[in-house]
Formats: C-alpha cells, structure tokens, sequence
C-alpha cells in the first residue's frame, strides 16, 4: 500500500513542476519502481548475452537499482527548479502589464484574463497559473482562495508575497495599481540583481573548463 501523505508530498511537488493531473503522482511513483527494476534486469540480460561472468555483479546490480529509483526525482527536482525561474523571471513583466491594464480602468479580473490569454509560444507557467486561477474564479470559487492556491501551486516565494499583498489590498480597500507598481519595481531590481550575480560567477565557472581542457592541450 501507498503513503498517503507521501503520494501527496510528490503531488505538491509535482504540481510545482507543472504537471497537475491528479494520477501524475501514482505514474511517478510506478516510474521510480519501474527504473528501479529495469536497470537491474537490463545488467543482468547484459551479462547473459555476452555469457561471461560479471564482476562486482551484487554491488552493481544494487548501484543501478538506486540509480533507476531516484533518477525521476533528479529529473523532477531539475524541472521545479527550471520552473521557478521561469516564473521568476516573468513575473516583472507579467506586474507591469498588470499595472497598465488596472491604471487603464479595467477591473482585477478582466486584467488578469487579458494578460493570461497570449499565444501559447509567448507563454510562461506563470500565464497558465493566472489563467487557471481566473477561470477557478469564474466558476464560483472566492478570490482570496484562488489567489492563495495559485501561490502555493507556483512554489515561488515573490509569488506568494505579491499574493498576499492582493488580498490585503482587496480587504484594505487601497488601490491596487499603487500595490502593482511598487511589486513590479521590486521584481525588477530582484531581476537584475540576479543577473548580475550570474555575470559574476560566469568568469569563475570559466576558470575550471580552462584548466581542464584547454591548458593541457597547450
């Protein structure tokens, strides 16, 4: 029998990389199961047809069964982390527009359906949590309810606090372009502040291909 509260740890973290279909944690669950039983046997077929005795057989036969079993959870840790900055780096730009729709006299709502309705090529998850949310909305569900289950759904911090600062913005009564402006310049800096890390550490990543490959071929 299955963990309940492990199947629903791996469907967080499967709905953080983007996969929202309710029997993706038990196709996750089976794929680790599977990978960990098909590389053992794959070795071992491996040894038959050659018909030699393999060495360190037990041990290597343990290394892949680990291997298979935490491979999808390698693979799936990558994702979240590919989708998080993907999130990340278009919430500025998703604020902005944001801003412009709210400042222009449309309501929350319409904004939010306007910005999230683009073509699929200019896309990012963040669009298609916007417009899951929109539509949760429409069908009935509360505002604050759906906003907070979009946050923890994207696993982005900035997410979760731009959020939190609708929903207060909602029950305060203040205005929400003045509450967009100064998230969406907040997310800008955070931006190009990681971008700037990123151009410092380039020189340093540089330093070990250098060494390894270019200065012995000198």
């Amino acid at each position: 029998s299955t963990n309940p509260q492990k199947v629903t740890k791996i469907r967080r973290r499967l709905v953080e990389g983007g996969y929202q279909d309710p029997r993706a944690a038990l196709i996750f669950l089976g794929a680790k199961i599977g990978l960990g039983l098909l590389l053992p046997f794959l070795y071992v077929i491996y040894g038959l047809l050659i018909q030699r005795v393999l060495p360190n057989a037990l041990l290597i036969t343990l290394i892949l069964m680990g291997v298979g079993f935490f491979a999808p959870d390698f693979w799936l840790g990558n994702r979240i982390k590919a989708r998080h900055r993907e999130i990340t780096n278009s919430l500025p730009d998703v604020l902005d527009l944001l801003m412009v729709c709210v400042e222009a006299g449309m309501g929350f709502d319409a904004a939010v359906a306007r910005i999230a309705d683009i073509p699929r090529q200019r896309r990012s998850p963040l669009h298609d949590e916007l417009m899951r949310m929109h539509l949760e909305t429409r069908a009935g569900r509360p505002r604050e309810e759906a906003l907070r289950e979009m946050g923890e759904r994207t696993g982005v911090q900035d997410v979760k606090s731009v959020v939190s600062a609708f929903i207060q913005t909602e029950k305060l009564g203040t205005p929400l372009g003045r509450t967009l402006r100064v998230h969406a310049e907040a997310a800008r800096v955070a931006r190009r502040h990681r971008a700037e890390e990123r151009a410092h550490l380039a020189p340093l990543k540089m330093i070990f291909p250098t060494v390894f490959f270019l200065m012995p071929s000198f």
